[in-house]
């Protein structure tokens, strides 16, 4: 019983002292890291759309956020809930920003995320994921 709570006490003490991920200076270069080692691939051109967006940067954000969708993936929820989000934040035209989230809902159906387009009340792309 004591080594379990040896083991749980020492676990605690990892996680507590193990810094926040936005502090770490690794993962502060991931974006530019990845697009050195796949610099057409879809999770760069995100991670770039991302890095704009947080810093305000919504026009760079979408056109980096429009390369990674035009490399096909379709698998990357965050890719296109994003997308559909940074349109609602920059008031594209309504057929834009329903495009978007057509095309979001239509790949992810049983989706728990809240609708796009309630995006202006919410803070904008968080680190989160």
């Amino acid at each position: 019983m004591f080594s379990i709570l040896g083991l749980t006490l020492l676990a605690a003490i990892w996680e507590v002292s193990d810094p926040a991920p936005e502090d770490n200076p690794q993962v502060k270069l991931f974006p530019s890291t990845w697009a050195e080692l796949y610099p057409e691939s879809a999770d760069t051109y995100y991670a770039i759309a991302r890095n704009y967006a947080q810093k305000g940067d919504l026009a760079n954000a979408r056109l980096n956020f429009e390369r990674a969708l035009a490399k096909g993936d379709k698998a990357k929820e965050d890719l296109y809930f994003d997308y559909a989000v940074l349109l609602v934040r920059m008031e594209a035209g309504p057929q834009s920003i329903d495009r978007a989230i057509d095309t979001w809902k239509r790949y992810f159906p049983l989706s728990t995320r809240p609708d796009p387009s309630t995006a202006r009340r919410a803070p904008v792309f968080e680190m989160e994921r």
